[in-house]
């Protein structure tokens, strides 16, 4: 389980380099804002023992009044590295 803490970590490390690519949002509450992709590589602690697992990052920006922002952001494992744009490969 992550707690707040850690999600925080997790998200402060994300940078341009682990950008993947930016999509519709299939997301129907938010179908005109943009999806943008990330994966990185995390050391997790799962019950007292630490593996590296890859991050697959789903974060979006709303508008949800009419002068306020929400960053929504979503973390799922998966195996597979996605390409990433501004990295070389």
């Amino acid at each position: 389980m992550l707690d707040n803490k850690k999600i925080k970590k997790m998200i402060k490390k994300i940078n341009a380099l682990d950008f993947c690519y930016a999509t519709e949002n299939i997301n129907t509450m938010y179908p005109d804002v943009l999806l943008y992709v990330f994966t990185k590589e995390y050391n997790l602690n799962y019950f007292s023992n630490i593996s590296k697992v890859i991050v697959y990052i789903k974060v979006y920006i709303s508008l949800v009044c009419t002068q306020e922002h929400a960053l929504f952001v979503s973390f799922h494992e998966t195996d597979m590295h996605e390409k990433y744009l501004f990295r070389k490969n």
